[in-house]
């Protein structure tokens, strides 16, 4: 079994200064033996309020990747993560359609 630790952050202070229509923020994925730190960026949605919640499913789509293109295939691999709505994300497929919108659709594929 392979064990991934996952975590995402953003700072909506620092987005809003910008102005941009993005949202920069960072995801990070350890195991053992290594590390991966990416910045990354998900077009901005009017009234979304979750982007740490996408910035954070992303993180644990990215930790499957790194599983994935490991040469030492994993039979099973736990991915942890402290984001409780991104495990419900994740485990289900499925975003309340209520609050999904396109930045959401992307971090599932």
């Amino acid at each position: 079994m392979k064990i991934l630790y996952t975590d995402a952050s953003f700072s909506p202070q620092d987005n809003e200064r910008h102005g941009e229509n993005i949202v920069r923020g960072k995801i990070a994925v350890w195991w053992e033996g290594g590390h991966r730190i990416d910045k990354v960026a998900i077009g901005r949605v009017d009234g979304l309020r979750q982007y740490n919640n996408v910035l954070e499913l992303t993180a644990i789509a990215r930790a499957i990747e790194i599983a994935c293109e490991d040469v030492e295939k994993a039979d099973s691999l736990r991915i942890y993560t402290d984001s409780k709505t991104t495990v419900i994300w994740a485990s289900s497929g499925k975003i309340k359609s209520g609050v999904r919108t396109l930045a959401h659709e992307n971090a599932l594929e």
